[in-house]
């Protein structure tokens, strides 16, 4: 109550504004000395059945486009997270960022030390997007680019791509459709308007092509000019009344294959589609179990489509799929059939690995440690890895300082008793 207007509103922007106003009054500094220290928790603690509990909730992976044990996350309330030496420890710069969400992370692959990341939360909205961020200095840093949102424009950031051959082109997808700079983020272009694009992926071998899925107003979009222009994906496509979400997969083992994944209105599982001719006609490889639920046989069938919905491809097989809702399914032909990869309790002899899946995504430059490409699953405990195409799946997410607490209760008796 005593931080509302006397209407009952909460007005964001007020603080915003109080807020800058005390940074040029020198109120606040970037490092402050000795004010705030971190207390935990750093680890993830263990169940009595060897299953982590999980840390906080994981939006994005990015990966150093040489270096194998260089490997970036972003958490929806909790920053943009770095480790050095493939997940054992994380470090973060982005703790006095106006806002701590972070929905998508790209690294420039000719010049690492420039990274972009895009603002907000793409999946609950816990914090909304100011636009685009950029770090020329591996992450030190970030600064505001040419894409900045209003506070109170309520839009979330959802992912941003960078041009393999022409690294000054950036391609942002939003709740409030495309932008597009060719100046590496100085100035940008809005190429398409009220369609919430959660999800775009550039064609494996011509980025003219880029391939869009959107929510709300759902389906799968194209574009063969980089970004420019956008239409619906050709034939065989959901009716957009008939899906709430949806998301794509390309791999370079065949790269005129495109895969759509699709969340029906309940949430559970529209179908999975493919199309062999980069989009102009689709055809659907299933519409069962129900991929997106919490059954270890998918006989449920509602789900959380608006909230989880991850899809990957192996870069290496055609036929190897992964889906990430509630739990991980894995198809091996084309997603035409699915097995229980992991279950969000262990359930059905399944794997355990924590619920509500945000991002598969295989690595960009392999593993030290196999001869696998490493498959990542962001979701809501942390961040997994696995390094034999989902046969086991590992942790990695201790010393990621990124847990959304709620509330909070001090002990006025005990010292240093705090729950």
């Amino acid at each position: 109550e005593p931080r509302v207007f006397p209407d009952g509103v909460l007005k964001p922007e007020i603080l915003f504004e109080q807020y800058q106003s005390m940074n040029r009054n020198n109120v606040f500094r970037m490092n402050p000395p000795n004010i705030w220290t971190q207390v935990g928790p750093n680890n993830v603690p263990l169940q009595s059945n060897g299953a982590k509990r999980g840390i906080g909730r994981v939006n994005t992976i990015a990966f150093h486009p040489t270096n194998p044990d260089m490997i970036y996350v972003g958490a929806p309330a909790g920053g943009f997270w770095k480790s050095e030496n493939g997940g054992q420890t994380w470090q973060t710069t982005t703790d006095f960022l106006t806002n701590l969400g972070v929905s998508d992370i790209a690294i420039n692959p000719s010049n690492t030390n420039e990274i972009y990341i895009i603002t907000g939360d793409r999946d609950a909205g816990d914090t909304y997007s100011y636009g685009l961020m950029k770090s020329s200095d591996g992450g030190l840093t970030f600064n505001t680019t040419g894409l900045s949102f209003n506070i109170t424009g309520y839009y979330r950031g959802n992912r941003v791509l960078i041009d393999p051959i022409d690294n000054d082109i950036i391609i942002v997808a939003t709740s409030n459709g495309i932008y597009r700079s060719t100046d590496a983020g100085i100035n940008f272009t809005q190429t398409l308007q009220s369609i919430n694009m959660t999800d775009i992926e550039f064609h494996p071998t011509n980025s003219n092509i880029i391939y869009g899925a959107s929510k709300g107003n759902t389906s799968i979009y194209k574009s063969i000019d980089n970004g420019i222009n956008w239409s619906v994906s050709g034939s065989g496509l959901p009716s957009t009344n008939s899906v709430v979400r949806a998301c794509v997969a390309v791999t370079p083992d065949n790269p005129s294959i495109v895969y759509a994944l699709f969340g029906n209105n309940s949430n559970g599982f529209y179908g999975v589609y493919k199309s062999i001719n980069e989009g102009q006609s689709w055809i659907q490889q299933s519409n069962s179990p129900n991929l997106l639920g919490w059954s270890t046989t998918g006989s449920d069938s509602d789900g959380q489509a608006w909230y989880d919905l991850a899809f990957a491809c192996d870069p290496n097989d055609e036929n190897i799929l992964f889906v990430g809702g509630v739990n991980t399914w894995k198809s091996t032909d084309g997603g035409q059939s699915w097995s229980l990869n992991t279950h969000w309790y262990g359930g059905g002899g399944a794997t355990y690995k924590h619920a509500d899946v945000h991002m598969l995504k295989y690595s960009d430059c392999g593993s030290i440690l196999s001869s696998t490409i490493p498959i990542y699953s962001a979701n809501d405990g942390g961040l997994y890895v696995s390094y034999d195409n989902g046969n086991n799946w590992t942790d990695i997410s201790d010393g990621l300082q990124i847990t959304q607490i709620y509330s909070l209760g001090v002990s006025q008796t005990v010292q240093d008793l705090v729950i």
